[in-house]
């Protein structure tokens, strides 16, 4: 089993937020798909459910949120 940190972005409207996650391979029946703790997929869970309300305050405990702006191209 390899286990790794991986980055998971959560986007809502103009709002990313960046959860750092462990993903492991090789669980289960098959060996190729990465899976989460359950811990770590709650986590996700939580931080989702937090971007969806819009609880900035509650989504920024789960990682770095980030406002996207769109660039203008002259």
């Amino acid at each position: 089993m390899e286990r790794r940190k991986v980055e998971r972005l959560i986007r809502e409207q103009e709002f990313v937020l960046e959860v750092e996650v462990e993903e492991v391979n090789g669980m289960g029946d098959d060996p190729w798909s990465p899976a989460y703790s359950a811990a770590d997929a709650q986590r996700l869970f939580e931080a989702t459910q937090a971007m969806r309300s819009r609880d900035w305050q509650r989504a920024r405990s789960y990682g770095a949120l980030y406002r996207l702006e769109p660039v203008v191209a002259a």
